[in-house]
């Protein structure tokens, strides 16, 4: 059973080869070496045909750590909201 966690966290971790196969002025897209196309980013010196790398996205983004952020922030929130009407009121 772990065995398939450690082959993901293993394969995952590392980038994946890709090959350009479209390119637009902001992005590009990149047939990886799984078989899948991928949109990226395009930086100014990819043509098509060349073979990239393409770097995990295992990475925790900024609007993820602002979602868990105000999520967090809620519940302080309501906590000491209810806190304080239950030391009132009771």
């Amino acid at each position: 059973m772990y065995s398939h966690l450690k082959k993901y966290l293993e394969t995952e971790a590392h980038p994946v080869k890709g090959i350009v196969v479209e390119k637009e002025k902001e992005y590009a897209i990149v047939l990886n070496s799984k078989g899948q196309f991928l949109m990226i980013k395009n930086p100014q010196d990819l043509k098509i045909g060349y073979e990239i790398d393409i770097p995990s996205k295992r990475k925790i983004g900024i609007k993820t750590i602002l979602a868990i952020a105000a999520a967090f922030m809620m519940v302080l929130g309501l906590s000491v909201i209810l806190y304080s009407c239950h030391r009132h009121f009771c």
